[in-house]
């Protein structure tokens, strides 16, 4: 690691090209194992020894296309779980219908209060059963609503789910620094906690 110090030191003076050690030992206060944050096969390595890195640049990417897949599958189905819990029509319907009935069963017995037995006893149950089937078809529209507003809380949930998978398929680098050492090679098979590249941090050295 003496060689990295070295470069450390220089790159910290301003003066890469030429570097003078005192009778100290320089060392670096920070060396970081970057690991992986899922299990995966490694697509694409970003960066190299010797590559200076920023916080948040991505240092390693994991094949990703299942995930891709499953996060538009879910984005898909929590779009249309938000559609069928935002749509009433069988609310307004059934509403509408019951009003009607309602309305038919008033008249019916205004009716006969005026002209007795004008509407018979069977006519005026079957218009009561359509108001009692309208105010059901109320209720069960309602249920339905809120079904699909739960519906609509899972599919988001799966959606929100999916896309952290995605996110974890790319390692990040978690300080600025500098990649003094890549062990693993594009095309090789990584456990979650596998360390994939080293970064030492280069704005603090110990002396």
């Amino acid at each position: 690691m003496s060689a990295i110090y070295l470069a450390v030191a220089a790159l910290l003076a301003g003066n890469p090209t030429s570097v003078e050690i005192p009778s100290a030992v320089i060392k670096v206060s920070e060396e970081v194992a970057v690991p992986a944050r899922d299990a995966g096969v490694l697509a694409k390595i970003e960066v190299k020894e010797g590559q200076l890195v920023e916080e948040g640049d991505c240092v390693v990417r994991l094949l990703d296309t299942d995930i891709r897949l499953a996060v538009e599958r879910a984005r898909l189905e929590a779009e249309i779980a938000l559609r069928k819990f935002k749509n009433d029509v069988d609310l307004r319907y059934a509403k509408k219908s019951t009003e009607v009935a309602k309305a038919e069963l008033a008249r019916s017995l205004d009716t006969n209060e005026k002209y007795p037995k004008t509407v018979s006893n069977s006519e005026l149950d079957r218009q009561r059963l359509l108001v009692d089937q309208g105010e059901l078809q109320i209720q069960k529209a309602q249920h339905d609503m809120e079904i699909a507003g739960l519906t609509r809380e899972i599919r988001e949930s799966e959606h929100k789910i999916a896309s952290e998978q995605l996110e974890r398929r790319t390692v990040l680098a978690p300080l600025r620094g500098m990649i003094v050492e890549v062990l693993r090679r594009r095309g090789e098979w990584v456990q979650p906690g596998d360390t994939v590249v080293r970064i030492v941090r280069l704005d603090r050295l110990k002396a």
